[in-house]
């Protein structure tokens, strides 16, 4: 077991515990645990079904197929979704938080209010995604394909985009970089990223500061010193 499957799993134990408290949720009915810590559903059928709100915390589900799914409210942190079959599924207000999405396919999926930071998407396909305004802080798309995918209003300081496919993508109004109390920049990495048509209209720095949050218009320079970002062919910046 690997460092980053391990980190997982002891960040899913803690959020298993945590979500006690959160309010029941109903039945998923046929079999289906509407509650599970820890479960294996490694390659279940589960498309079409309607999932809102179960919590699956922890749990197995590599190379499930969930496409179409209807999963909003959803407790999946820390689960194993590696080469699942997401297209198409409601992930609106999904808890994701360490979640592994590696190789996962989410063209069509929708995410508006999902908690998705820290979560690993390298070499998922997501096509046309919309991921706006919601906190994708600290999160993995290496390699993955987001071409003509929507980041509108997000935050996105500290995720790695390094060698993703983000043509056409729309970052209007994203926050991409972080400026520290001691004046240190931190930015996503875009090192080998194709920007080509992407918009940047009103992307953002902003304090790393929570509360009282200053935020200034990112220029092309910080981009391409601080992100590795090369601008060609990208618009509003």
């Amino acid at each position: 077991m690997n460092t980053h499957r391990k980190s997982i799993i002891c960040l899913a134990i803690a959020l298993a515990l945590a979500s006690l408290s959160s309010p029941a949720v109903r039945a998923a009915g046929d079999g289906i645990p509407a509650s599970c810590v820890g479960c294996d559903m490694s390659g279940a059928d589960l498309q079409g079904r309607d999932l809102q709100g179960v919590s699956w915390v922890g749990s197995d589900l590599e190379r499930a197929n969930l496409r179409n799914a209807d999963l909003a409210h959803a407790n999946f942190a820390g689960v194993d979704l590696r080469h699942a079959d997401l297209r198409g599924a409601d992930m609106r207000d999904m808890r994701l938080a360490g979640t592994d999405m590696h190789a996962a396919r989410l063209r069509g999926a929708h995410f508006g209010g999902t908690e998705i930071a820290g979560v690993d998407m390298s070499d998922a396909r997501a096509h046309g995604v919309v991921m706006a305004n919601i906190d994708i802080a600290g999160a993995r798309f290496r390699a993955a394909d987001f071409a003509s995918a929507s980041f509108a209003g997000s935050r996105l300081a500290g995720d790695d985009f390094r060698g993703t496919n983000l043509r056409g993508a729309d970052f209007s109004g994203a926050v991409l970089c972080l400026r520290e109390r001691d004046g240190r920049i931190a930015c996503s990495d875009f090192a080998g990223a194709d920007l080509r048509g992407a918009t940047l209209v009103g992307v953002q720095i902003c304090s790393s500061a929570r509360y009282a949050r200053r935020c200034a218009p990112l220029t092309a320079q910080i981009l391409r010193e601080r992100a590795h970002a090369d601008l060609t062919g990208v618009r509003g910046i």
